[in-house]
């Protein structure tokens, strides 16, 4: 259940529509026909976060992604960084891929974003330019996927 809860991200989607449906509740206390038609979104509502927490959960590891670097990296040169990612999941995602460069390169807001098709599997790349001599160390690779409803995603 831990894992479950420090995986799991709600997307703004999720956070309009429970807007819109307590717009509906408020509404229903001026108008009480729209009471009945409030409840039924916010079941629907409910039900869709529930079915979409299924979806990315059932396959337990349902995005492989890995970072291919040079073994070396050339100073003032732009270096190729390559990103595979391969989608497990029997449905299309969407992927927001955050690399944590190296502290070096000043790149705090690093981010791809990718759509993948059922089992298939992509290689992103981009490059860095390294200025300075030393020893670069990269953070991890974070990837947030989501299915098709996108109400929430998984880390």
């Amino acid at each position: 259940m831990k894992t479950l809860i420090k995986s799991l991200y709600i997307q703004t989607r999720t956070f309009i529509l429970l807007f819109l449906i307590a717009v509906f509740f408020m509404l229903a206390y001026f108008f009480p026909n729209l009471l009945w038609i409030a409840k039924l979104a916010f079941f629907v509502w409910l039900g869709s976060v529930a079915f979409d927490i299924f979806l990315l959960y059932r396959t337990p590891t349902g995005i492989h992604a890995e970072r291919i670097l040079p073994e070396k990296l050339s100073n003032s040169d732009e270096n190729p960084i390559m990103v595979t990612l391969l989608n497990r999941y029997p449905f299309p995602t969407t992927l927001k891929i955050i690399d944590e460069v190296p502290v070096q390169l000043q790149q705090r807001d690093f981010s791809m974003t990718s759509k993948l098709a059922p089992s298939a599997q992509r290689e992103i790349e981009y490059s860095i330019r390294p200025t300075a001599r030393g020893e670069y160390h990269f953070g991890h690779l974070i990837v947030f996927s989501a299915s098709p409803l996108g109400l929430v995603s998984k880390r």
